[in-house]
């Protein structure tokens, strides 16, 4: 019975090969170094079953400057700890926090509608299937000046911004370069005052 597949492939040239009992040397944790450097590089990625290579994961500290409805409008933090004034981000929110993929639509028998007066797209009406609703906002919102840990991520976890409305013309239509990790745990709350257009 051929047994290629479970049979394990052989080191390559630029991979340590040497017994557990063996001292490590300079040379040898060299050797170990640049095997490291070969797997992270897209050329020196082993094949996993996908044509995709491998792509390098990064994190950066964004300032919030404009908050649309898809995405934020970010400058970069600097090394010196200052924002970069000469370039801009643009920023996924996280993808349940989009109103173009939710606005009008179904899920788990709940249908979301975004209150086209909140221009930063962070107010909705939740109705159930009784027709009972509630108003709800993101919390903590998205406020101009706020801190966000921001990363590049693999091409398939940015999308192209759609965007509904008016507010979202200066920027529809570009690339999103970058997404927002949530580490603040932003999520849908109920509304304390449930009026429409107040604030949260």
């Amino acid at each position: 019975m051929a047994d290629n597949k479970a049979r394990a492939a052989a080191p390559k040239a630029n991979q340590p090969s040497w017994l557990p009992t063996d001292r490590a040397s300079s040379s040898k944790l060299n050797t170990v170094a640049d095997s490291v450097d070969a797997l992270l590089s897209p050329d020196g990625a082993p094949e996993q079953g996908h044509a995709e290579p491998f792509r390098r994961i990064e994190t950066f500290m964004m300032q919030i400057e404009k908050v649309f409805s898809d995405c934020i409008v970010c400058k970069q933090i600097l090394s010196s700890g200052k924002a970069d004034d000469d370039g801009r981000v643009i920023v996924a929110k996280p993808p349940l926090m989009r109103r173009s993929l939710y606005d009008d639509k179904t899920r788990n028998g709940i249908t979301f509608r975004w209150n086209d007066e909140i221009l930063d797209g962070g107010e909705r009406t939740a109705t159930a299937a009784d027709d009972t609703s509630e108003i709800q906002v993101i919390v903590p919102s998205y406020q101009v000046g706020d801190m966000l840990v921001v990363t590049n991520g693999p091409d398939p976890w940015l999308t192209t911004i759609v965007g509904s409305g008016v507010e979202n013309d200066e920027i529809k239509g570009l690339i999103l370069t970058a997404y927002d990790t949530n580490v603040d745990g932003r999520a849908w709350a109920r509304k304390l005052d449930q009026t429409l257009g107040n604030d949260a």
